[in-house]
């Protein structure tokens, strides 16, 4: 660009005084961060699939200590270890589905494990009150064994739950296999569980 040009001479100013919060030191930092502080400060060109690679390893890695620190993500770390778009968003659901799938994974969804904390209820007190398993109310209870939703769980895996190579899973893994590769029927499911549970909860 030519050195007269307004936008060159606004940049050349922010570029050489580099004051707090301003663009070029923002941009100082992130170059800095993707290891190209030399290109910076030789104004020179970066190239952008190495710049996107090492932006890429320094997120995730960021994310996996992120997750892993984070007591509240413990059911979520059971089935995501990758730092990727989530397959839900890939899928294109339904608003509705994709907001309650998103609220189940990351552990927001009102059930008592969660609501039980608002008002320092103890643990183990935080009993599902659909059913007489004596259970905590968690996502894995929800989804894989409260009777309360039976027959909305029969309709919807049924094909699965009656799987001869389905029966030898663990919960871990049926709860993966529901999240992971049967996100569709796992989303329709909760939809479904989730206004049966709240109709009960207020009729």
């Amino acid at each position: 660009m030519n050195d007269n040009r307004i936008s060159k001479l606004v940049f050349n100013v922010d570029y050489l005084n580099l004051s707090p919060h301003s663009w070029s030191s923002e941009i100082k930092c992130v170059m800095t961060e993707l290891q190209h502080r030399n290109k910076f400060e030789n104004k020179s060109a970066v190239d952008l699939n190495c710049a996107k690679l090492n932006a890429y390893g320094i997120n995730s890695e960021s994310w996996i200590q992120n997750v892993q620190s984070s007591p509240k993500l413990r059911t979520y770390k059971l089935f995501k270890n990758t730092f990727e778009t989530e397959k839900c968003v890939k899928l294109n659901p339904t608003k509705h589905k994709r907001s309650m799938l998103a609220q189940f994974c990351c552990g927001i969804l009102p059930l008592r494990i969660e609501t039980g904390r608002y008002v320092n209820e103890p643990l183990p007190e935080r009993i599902c009150t659909k059913c007489d398993l004596q259970c905590i109310e968690a996502k894995e209870h929800i989804l894989l064994e409260c009777s309360f939703y039976n027959s909305i769980r029969l309709s919807i895996f049924r094909d699965a739950l009656q799987s001869e190579l389905f029966t030898s899973k663990s919960d871990n893994e049926i709860f993966k296999y529901f999240l992971l590769d049967a996100t569709r029927k796992t989303a329709k499911y909760l939809v479904n569980a989730i206004a049966a549970r709240r109709q009960k909860l207020y009729a």
